[in-house]
């Protein structure tokens, strides 16, 4: 699963974003700036770079290459800014126990008075900052692939959504239509049925969205590549989830077991006797909220069944443990 998604985060490193152009260009700035020459090998590896940036074939791959080539000119206190500035960065990239980890086992001390850093100290730093870039440049590669796979996923669910709601949206004005009555006494009760569950999945597409909007980018970025790359089905089960409990939930309000002013009043058909049984077509084309303020508040809690993915579950349990203490405390 792993290697699948560092397979995938090589292929994205050829196709660099602008933000990325615009990294190489001040980094090319910067070379400009630098008082030292190149050595021939550097020279020729920095020709190579560059011609690929006018070519367009640029890739993160070169730019970080091209930030080794300074690394090489960096004098002692101009090597110390460039760390202090990239730690910075990094505490707000990563989780706290990553950056106190990298801060004990890996940085070195930059601030120690009694032992002042020197050209000796140079080496160990120039180790730091390359495991900073490292975990920097891997990033801005996931950053690419991520958004690309959230871009994808969020496509696909809005085009199922989609067509759920043209479906629903058919079904709704074909009820309103002049059909004859045969078709038209089967419809317009369905079409109650269709607007829960379409709320429903309308709810539990935005949860989706949601999710993925306030997916965190922080920790191992293969790791959280990997949810996205491998977990997509489990998304697109929310839709058929939030239709689900939508449904279940429609069921609690017409059995009356959630009762109250800001739960929809039902109407359901009545037995002809103790003894006679409601058949499921008149059940299903007498059953409804009892005026529109009933609809509107059934239309509410449909989306909130499919948008709270445990409003519906915890419901079920607290039903069941009502009912277990209940007979405990019965016996």
């Amino acid at each position: 699963m792993f290697e699948t998604t560092r397979n995938y985060i090589r292929r994205r490193r050829t196709e660099i974003p602008k933000y990325g152009l615009l990294l190489f260009d001040h980094s090319l700035g910067e070379y400009m700036s630098l008082p030292s020459s190149l050595t021939a090998p550097q020279q020729a590896e920095y020709e190579a770079i560059k011609a690929r940036r006018d070519a367009g074939t640029l890739s993160w791959k070169d730019i970080y290459n091209f930030k080794l080539i300074l690394l090489r000119h960096y004098d002692l206190e101009t090597l110390k800014s460039k760390i202090i500035g990239l730690r910075i960065k990094y505490q707000c990239l990563v989780e706290v126990a990553e950056f106190n980890n990298y801060m004990t086992e890996r940085a070195i001390n930059l601030n120690d008075t009694e032992h002042p850093l020197t050209e000796e100290s140079l080496e160990k730093m120039k180790t730091d900052y390359t495991y900073l870039l490292d975990e920097f440049f891997l990033r801005y590669a996931y950053i690419s692939a991520h958004e690309e796979l959230r871009t994808k996923l969020l496509w696909r669910g809005a085009f199922s959504t989609f067509c759920f709601f043209f479906l629903a949206a058919v079904f709704n004005i074909l009820s309103f239509v002049n059909l004859p009555d045969q078709y038209e006494s089967v419809l317009r009760p369905f079409s109650i049925s269709i607007s829960v569950v379409f709320a429903g999945v309308m709810g539990a597409f935005v949860s989706m969205q949601e999710r993925l909007q306030s997916f965190s980018h922080k920790g191992d970025p293969i790791y959280n590549l990997s949810l996205l790359t491998h977990g997509w089905l489990s998304i697109f089960l929310s839709p058929i989830s939030g239709a689900i409990f939508a449904a279940i939930l429609y069921a609690f309000f017409i059995a009356g077991l959630l009762n109250g002013a800001i739960f929809p009043e039902m109407t359901t058909p009545q037995g002809a006797g103790n003894s006679s049984a409601i058949e499921l077509k008149n059940f299903i084309l007498q059953t409804g909220p009892k005026d529109g303020k009933a609809f509107a508040l059934l239309i509410i809690w449909s989306f909130i069944a499919g948008f709270a993915e445990r409003f519906v579950p915890d419901t079920l349990m607290r039903l069941v443990n009502q009912k277990k203490a209940t007979e405990t405390a019965a016996t």
